[in-house]
C-alpha cells in the first residue's frame, strides 16, 4: 500500500470567498511504495480530493480510490497546527 511521509492536509481551493466548510482538502507528502508505480520513492506529491482521514488507524482515502498509509506528519505542519491551536481530527467527507 502507498505510504506518505512528512505529510500534511492542505486546501485545494484557495479562493478567499469560499466558506471553509466548502473547501476541498487533499494530502501532500513524500510517497513510498506507490501501488500504481507512478512515482519513485520519496517523490513529493499532492493527492486527489481527500475523502477520509482516519488518524486512529493511520490512513487517508482519496477520491481516486487510493488509500495511503500515513507515516510521520510533516514537522512544519505539526508546528503550524500547534501555533494556530488546531487539533487535527479524523474526518469522513463521503
Amino acid at each position: 500500500m502507498s505510504r506518505l511521509e512528512n505529510w500534511s492536509v492542505v486546501d485545494y481551493d484557495d479562493s478567499p470567498y469560499l466558506a471553509p466548510e466548502l473547501r476541498t482538502t487533499m494530502l501532500q507528502g513524500e510517497i513510498y511504495n506507490d501501488e500504481n508505480n507512478r512515482f519513485e520513492d520519496g517523490t513529493f506529491i499532492s493527492t486527489s480530493r481527500l475523502l477520509v482521514l482516519n488518524l486512529e488507524e493511520g490512513y487517508g482515502l482519496t477520491l481516486s480510490g487510493t488509500r495511503y498509509i500515513l507515516g510521520n506528519m510533516s514537522k512544519e505542519y505539526k508546528n503550524w497546527l500547534k501555533k494556530n491551536n488546531i487539533v487535527l481530527k479524523s474526518t469522513k467527507v463521503i
